[in-house]
């Protein structure tokens, strides 16, 4: 009987593996997907998942730093720019960011919504300031590792393309999620590992159908109770709301005659009629005086025959 239940979890457990695969992190991880594709779920649960493995290591150390009489390691801790729900953690700033000030070692960070944070044209300018910045974003990212002797940094956006170039030049994998699908009591999170180069040089291609290369992840659905899904809706929830309800009737016109545009040039632009040239009223013709017919009569005469002007000038 012991027996048959040892197969059958050893069979279960290939299976498991088999389907449902288990993504190594690097120190730096970057998972990307579509809006309310699931980024930010997957992202806090990669990073509980690897916050509680630095805790347990952490509490292990420590008593065997405490049996041996040696200095107690430095306690890690859970990093987040967004608030999370029944768990500690220290709110992330610039300032760590901008290398002011360090982060606890072997610590775990969140940073959600990167290019919000850092975007591709925050480098573009050519003050100081901006250098400083970027320089230190490079740093921070690049050195991630090092000072942190050992911690890890999740983050999470839409596209790579506009994130800051610290953050791009740091990432040579990431993850992409394709899709979520919602169970009862569990989610199932459909992403792919794709590489990345920020001179393009490797490109993603797949010889077959691109969902069969994906893995897959199981999440109970208590992680979405982690984090507010709808945290940055506070910026606007206090705006006042203007809605302007249609209801239009079958027979109505569906022809739109403005554009919705932020150029000025767009929002007035349609179908001009044809407007007629206006015709040129005639001029009156001036009238004719004594000399100016005399003159008109002999330039005239002296055109039609040349012969007799030549006579003229020679006599």
């Amino acid at each position: 009987m012991w027996l048959v239940v040892l197969i059958i979890i050893v069979l279960g457990y290939f299976l498991f593996r088999k389907f449902f695969k288990v993504p190594a992190f690097s120190a730096v991880t970057m998972i990307t997907g579509g809006v309310k594709s699931g980024k930010s779920a997957l992202t806090v649960r990669f990073a509980l998942k690897s916050y509680k493995r630095v805790r347990v290591r952490w509490y292990i150390s420590r008593v065997f730093a405490k049996l041996l009489r040696r200095e107690k390691p430095e306690e890690p801790l859970l990093y987040s720019n967004i608030p999370l729900r029944k768990i500690k953690y220290t709110p992330l700033l610039l300032d760590h960011l901008l290398r002011k000030v360090r982060l606890n070692y072997k610590s775990v960070v969140i940073l959600d919504e990167a290019s919000l944070v850092a975007d591709s044209m925050l480098g573009a300018g050519k003050s100081k300031e901006s250098a400083d910045i970027s320089a230190q974003l490079l740093l921070f990212f690049k050195l991630f590792g090092h000072e942190t002797k050992g911690g890890k940094i999740f983050c999470n956006s839409h596209c790579l393309s506009d994130l800051h170039y610290a953050l791009k030049r740091t990432t040579s994998t990431y993850f992409y999620v394709h899709s979520l699908r919602r169970f009862p009591f569990v989610s199932s999170f459909n992403l792919r590992e794709e590489r990345y180069s920020d001179d393009g040089g490797v490109v993603n291609s797949y010889s077959e159908d691109a969902q069969k290369s994906m893995m897959h992840i199981l999440m109970f659905n208590k992680m979405f109770k982690r984090y507010d899904a709808y945290c940055y809706s506070a910026l606007t929830d206090d705006l006042p709301v203007k809605n302007n309800v249609r209801s239009l009737s079958a027979w109505a016109d569906l022809k739109t005659k403005q554009i919705i545009s932020f150029r000025k040039e767009f929002q007035n632009l349609g179908v001009l009629k044809p407007v007629r040239a206006p015709v040129p009223k005639p001029r009156p013709a001036p009238k004719p005086t004594a000399d100016s017919s005399s003159t008109d009569d002999e330039a005239s005469f002296v055109d039609i025959f040349p012969e007799v002007k030549n006579e003229e000038t020679q006599s």
